[in-house]
């Protein structure tokens, strides 16, 4: 009889309840003893009850025997539990695997897509530097230019800072593992850094130290004219990278959000193949303009200081670039946090909920150019799932009451009403992923665990063990059944609408 009073433990639940159970007004619920006298009993009957804590030496030998008897009895209904709860059937072992393999593949299809911006860029880029280094060093080696020498360093290491870069792409896309569970995102900053080094190390040292060596020891050898093949090659490479410039800026701005300016928007940005690209090729349009300056004074004047000085200031300029690039790598390698208004948005689409009282303890980390991770604590209202269990539960209390079966009937109610409590709480935190990302589709990774941060004092504050008074409790539940009862008449209303 019980069973057919809870519609919530049926398949057609809503139905079950309207055909068979009147909504029931708040005042149905039998009114609770005061605290008052149940707190004045106890002080009256400590005496009369039993220490819990004995000193061993101080027992009788029945006393003793009956705590054997106690733990020997809890510890066998304990195997017995253990034995339960370790028992799953095949076909919820099998349910529970497919919920884990949907699961799963959404997350990896969320970290797995990469934005096409940053493969077209990389391949852009690499199929030109491949052809102005050939034609660099085919000048170099007619006209023995220092500046020259530098700029087909420069774009050799450009063209290997991509291939490695095409890796991270790749790495990147792998699907999560056992080994690896948040996936493979950080593969795409830590190539990015390593190919940041490269530009350090081999571009920028190798240029600046080869400047200086024909700085301080100029060569003995006659200048050779630069012929049309130098110019030729200057102009075709500053066409080409002018172009992979051009058209990474134009892809770029498609993505920039509206009314934020594209400064602001490379400030933020954390694809580390677009920077790169990015700023290498800026780098390499200024390397070529210091080039030319370095190559034509030289000829001008016929001294090697200014051909030694451009082949300098090209390996400034790819250092300037290798650095900020390993520093923005390594800000996400650490696990750097998402920006603080993605949070506040967040927090405010989780408190829009009614269900929620506070949020708190968040903490946030990308785990690639498109995925990052939220963790919060939140501090659910207690009221919610009471209001929305209200209508399910009045009459069996009610029925308990009348039949007089409250001692034996009320364990398996309690039951049943914490199975519901924990079913409605999970949703809860379902249909707040859900809302999140829905707002924010790189939130790839969310976990929101209940916790009060006040539990403690508000456990011991007022009248009633969730430190409110019985009027005060009257009241939120009242409001939080409203909230509910409309909430569901706006759902059908939608559900309605939808149909048709």
């Amino acid at each position: 009889m019980l069973l057919d009073l809870l519609p919530l433990h049926k398949e057609d639940a809503l139905n079950t309840e309207q055909q068979q159970h009147p909504s029931t007004e708040l005042n149905d619920f039998p009114t609770p003893k005061s605290l008052t006298s149940t707190s004045t009993t106890n002080t009256t009957n400590t005496t009369d009850t039993p220490k819990l804590y004995v000193d061993s030496t101080k027992r009788n030998p029945d006393e003793v025997h009956d705590l054997e008897q106690t733990r020997q009895k809890y510890e066998q209904l304990q195997r017995e539990d253990s034995l339960h709860s370790s028992e799953m059937d095949a076909d919820d072992i099998a349910a529970y695997e497919a919920i884990e393999r949907k699961e799963k593949k959404a997350l990896d299809e969320a970290v797995v897509e990469q934005p096409e911006l940053s493969y077209n860029a990389v391949t852009r880029a690499l199929v030109g530097n491949s052809l102005i280094t050939v034609l660099k060093f085919a000048v170099y080696l007619r006209t023995g230019s220092a500046a020259m020498l530098s700029e087909a360093i420069h774009t050799l290491v450009d063209s290997g800072n991509q291939a490695i870069l095409l890796v991270g792409i790749r790495q990147m896309s792998n699907s999560s593992d056992k080994r690896h569970p948040y996936g493979y995102g950080r593969a795409a900053y830590f190539w990015g850094l390593v190919s940041a080094l490269g530009m350090f190390w081999v571009g920028s040292g190798v240029s600046f130290i080869h400047g200086m060596d024909v700085l301080l020891h100029p060569p003995e050898v006659p200048l050779v004219e630069p012929g049309w093949e130098t110019w030729t090659t200057l102009a075709i490479s500053f066409g080409v990278d002018g172009y992979v410039l051009t058209k990474t800026i134009s892809d770029m701005k498609k993505s920039v959000p509206e009314g934020m300016s594209f400064y602001d928007f490379t400030k933020k940005i954390r694809d580390p193949f677009v920077m790169a690209v990015l700023l290498e090729d800026m780098a390499a349009t200024t390397g070529v303009l210091i080039a030319v300056g370095g190559i034509g004074m030289t000829y001008v004047t016929g001294s090697h200081v200014f051909d030694a000085l451009a082949s300098c200031g090209v390996g400034v300029t790819l250092g300037v670039v290798a650095v900020y690039l390993a520093r923005m790598n390594q800000r996400f390698l650490l696990g750097q946090a998402i920006d603080s208004s993605i949070v506040h948005s967040i927090r405010r689409i989780i408190l829009a909920r009614p269900s929620i009282e506070a949020v708190h303890s968040i903490q946030t980390q990308w785990l690639g150019p498109s995925a990052f991770s939220f963790k919060a604590e939140v501090d659910f209202d207690g009221t919610y799932p009471a209001a929305t269990l209200m209508r399910s539960y009045a009459p069996v209390f009610n029925d308990m009451t009348t039949r007089n079966t409250m001692d034996e009937d009320l364990p398996v109610v309690l039951g049943w009403y914490a199975e519901d409590v924990t079913r409605i709480l999970e949703t809860e935190v379902k249909n707040m992923e859900a809302d999140i990302r829905n707002a924010f589709p790189e939130a790839t990774y969310i976990e929101i665990e209940p916790d009060s941060k006040d539990y403690r004092e508000r456990r011991y504050a007022g009248n009633t063990p969730g430190g409110k008074d019985w009027e005060q409790e009257r009241q939120d539940i009242a409001r939080m059944s409203e909230m509910v009862r409309l909430s569901r008449i706006l759902e059908e209303a939608a559900a309605q609408k939808k149909r048709k």
